[in-house]
C-alpha cells in the first residue's frame, strides 16, 4: 500500500491523508477524500468577537487521520440572515440551508462546495421561498429533498451536475405538527414524527420516479415529548427519544409498506434525558445527545432485533447547550455542537465509546444551529 500527503498551499488547511491501493500501478485506484464541516451560525458573533451582520455558515476542515478541525479559509460564509438547519448531499457536492430570515423571506438555499478547498458558492436556481423552513432531509439517491415547512412537506428533485432545485408535483404534502423528520436508506419511504394531536410517526411513501410523496401508515404511541426519528442503516427500525421520560422508542419497519410496529422491550429506559440519537453509519452503535444533563450515552445495538444496551462507562460531559451530533461519514469521527463551539471525538470501532480529539473544542461562533459533516471525493 502506498501512502501520499497532500496539502492545499496557502489556504491554512491542514495535511489530508490520502490511501492508494498496491495491486498494480495501472489497476484501479480507490478514490481520495477531502473531509469538511459546516455550521449553520445566527449569531452576530463569530470566532474572533463581535461583527455587526447577518447570520453565517462557518466552516472547517478535517484531517483524514486524526479527524482534527481547522477553520476553513473564507469562512465564515456570508449571505444566510437566519440560518437554521443543513444537510449535504450524499456525493458531498452540495449543501442545503434552511433560512427563517422574515425580512427578506424564510427559504431554502444551496451551495456548491469546491473540492479542493471546501468553499461555498451559492447556485443559481438553487433557492426557493418557503413558509418557516425548519429541516430538510436528502433521499440516499441525492435525486431528492424534502422540507419540513409550516405543517408541510416540500419536495424537490435536484439537478446531478449543478444542485439546483425543481419543486416536485403535488408539492407541498400535508404532515401537520411535526418534530422529526427522515428518509429511509432504501429511498422508498419519508418519516415524519408528529405530536399533535397524538404522538405518533407518519410514514409517507415516495414515487422513485418523481419523488412525490403518498401517506403510507401511521403508527401512534403514548409518549410524553418527543425529541428526535432516527433510522437504523440497513432500513429495518426506527427510534423516537422521550426526554421528558427518559426513554427511547424503538419500531420495526415493514420494507413494504413502511408501518411500523413496536417492538419487544420498547420503550428502553435511559440514565439520562435523550434529546435527539444518531446511529453510527456501521450500525453498531447509537449515540444520544442528553441536552438537559450535557452529557452523551453510547449504546450498542442488536442487528438482528435492533434493541439498544447501553455501554457502561460511556456517557461523556459535554458543555452547556449541546444540541446536534454529527458523524464523519468515514464512521472515525464524531462532531457535536456545544456552547459556542464544536467539539471532535474519535470513535473506538469496537467499542463505540468516544475519546476527545487534541485541540478539541474548537470555537465558532454565537448561536450555532446544526452541523453537516461530509466528505468529497478529489
Amino acid at each position: 500500500m502506498k501512502r501520499f500527503w497532500g496539502l492545499a498551499a496557502g489556504l491554512g488547511l491542514a495535511a489530508v491523508f490520502f490511501t492508494t491501493c498496491s495491486a498494480g500501478e495501472d489497476g484501479p485506484q480507490p478514490p481520495a477524500y477531502r473531509y469538511y464541516g459546516y455550521v449553520t451560525n445566527q449569531g452576530t458573533l463569530d470566532r474572533d468577537g463581535p461583527v455587526p451582520g447577518s447570520g453565517k455558515i462557518s466552516a472547517f476542515t478535517i484531517d483524514a487521520a486524526s479527524g482534527g478541525m481547522t477553520i476553513l479559509a473564507g469562512s465564515p460564509f456570508q449571505g444566510v440572515f437566519q440560518p437554521s438547519s443543513i444537510v449535504a448531499h450524499p456525493t458531498g457536492k452540495f449543501v442545503y440551508v434552511t433560512n427563517l430570515d422574515m425580512s427578506s423571506g424564510p427559504d431554502i438555499r444551496t451551495y456548491a462546495v469546491e473540492p479542493a478547498t471546501g468553499v461555498l458558492t451559492e447556485v443559481p436556481g438553487g433557492s426557493f421561498l418557503l413558509p418557516w423552513p425548519t429541516s430538510a432531509a436528502v433521499d440516499p439517491s441525492g435525486r431528492f429533498i424534502y422540507i419540513k415547512a409550516s405543517g408541510n412537506i416540500y419536495a424537490f428533485a435536484i439537478d446531478a451536475a449543478t444542485g439546483a432545485l425543481a419543486e416536485v408535483g403535488g408539492s407541498p404534502f400535508a404532515a401537520g405538527v411535526t418534530r422529526g423528520m427522515a428518509v429511509d436508506p432504501s429511498g422508498k419511504h419519508v418519516y415524519v414524527l408528529r405530536d399533535d394531536p397524538v404522538t405518533s410517526v407518519l410514514a409517507f411513501a415516495v414515487d422513485p420516479a418523481t419523488g412525490a410523496l403518498t401517506e403510507a401508515a401511521e403508527t401512534q404511541f403514548e409518549a410524553d415529548a418527543v425529541g428526535g426519528l432516527a433510522i437504523y442503516p440497513s432500513g429495518h427500525f426506527v427510534y423516537v427519544t422521550d426526554p421528558s421520560s427518559s426513554l427511547i422508542f424503538h419500531f420495526a419497519i415493514d420494507a413494504v409498506t413502511g408501518a411500523l410496529t413496536e417492538a419487544a422491550g420498547s420503550p428502553f429506559a435511559t440514565q439520562a434525558p435523550p434529546s435527539s440519537l444518531t446511529i453510527h453509519p456501521s450500525g453498531k452503535f447509537a449515540y444520544a445527545v442528553n441536552a438537559g444533563s450535557d452529557s452523551l450515552s453510547v449504546y450498542g445495538i442488536n442487528p438482528a432485533t435492533g434493541a439498544l444496551n447501553e455501554i457502561v462507562g460511556s456517557s461523556l460531559a459535554v458543555a452547556s447547550g449541546a444540541h446536534h451530533f454529527a458523524i464523519c461519514p468515514s464512521g472515525r469521527f464524531a462532531y457535536i455542537i456545544a456552547g459556542s463551539g464544536v467539539a471532535a471525538f474519535k470513535i473506538n470501532p469496537h467499542t463505540g465509546v468516544l475519546t476527545e480529539i487534541s485541540g478539541s473544542p474548537m470555537v465558532i461562533g454565537a448561536s450555532p444551529q446544526q452541523l453537516a459533516v461530509l466528505r468529497i471525493a478529489q
